[in-house]
């Protein structure tokens, strides 16, 4: 079943193809584009992907990305050396 797109009816059609074509252009990431738009990360990633656009993985999204696994890491650790 397949996901229903995001609520974009309040935006100018317009402002949101030219955030798309800048997406696809390498000119945005997905955080800037669901910023843009006012939706959730995981919608813009959907929007996105609906459209046939490849993901973008740029080296913000690799320091995200790494700065919540060290995050993750610190919670675990934290949890473990808790006395049950």
């Amino acid at each position: 079943m397949p996901l229903p797109e995001p609520d974009l009816s309040a935006l100018d059609p317009g402002f949101v193809e030219a955030i798309i074509a800048r997406y696809a252009a390498w000119e945005l990431n997905t955080g800037t584009v669901a910023e843009f738009l006012g939706i959730h990360y995981t919608d813009a990633q959907h929007l996105l992907g609906s459209r046939g656009l490849e993901r973008h993985y740029t080296v913000e999204d690799l320091e995200q990305d790494l700065a919540t696994a060290h995050r993750l890491d610190a919670l675990r650790q934290s949890a473990k050396d808790k006395p049950a």
